[in-house]
């Protein structure tokens, strides 16, 4: 664990092809992107749904948001705390897929947690940008 403000590398692997990348640490305050009032993520939630082992609470996304973020389907994270904030889930962030398979279902979502694997890769919009995030569900051997 690092502290705020240490500087290190960090090594990407993508498509065969790995790529070094400097990193300043930072705390999860100051990562905080929690929706503001009248914009569209702060809309009244939708089929809310709380993932308690993992410490997630996401919501469906409305009809406007998938045109908007332009997917068949997807869940937008309401809240985040233990793994699912420990690996970099944060309010806002907008889950469409798992593994690479894209997201259908909460219930998918749900099945996949309960696989019994050690982590789950799941895809995310963030600010514009679709990435994977390693997300701990089980115990490490």
């Amino acid at each position: 664990m690092n502290k705020p403000g240490s500087r290190f590398m960090l090594k990407v692997w993508r498509e065969r092809a790995s790529l070094e990348v400097p990193v300043v640490s930072t705390t999860w305050a100051a990562l905080d992107k929690t929706p503001k009032q009248g914009s569209t993520t702060a809309a009244k939630p939708r089929n809310e749904q709380r993932f308690n082992q993992i410490g997630l609470a996401v919501s469906e996304l409305s009809a406007e948001q998938r045109t908007r973020f332009g997917v068949p389907f997807g869940l937008m994270v309401r809240a985040g705390s233990a793994a699912s904030a420990q690996a970099g889930l944060a309010p806002g962030d907008v889950i469409v897929g798992v593994g690479s398979e894209p997201l259908s279902s909460a219930k998918q979502l749900e099945a996949a947690l309960q696989t019994g694997k050690i982590s789950v890769a799941l895809q995310i919009i963030r600010d514009g940008t679709q990435l994977f995030v390693a997300l701990p569900v089980g115990n490490k051997p």
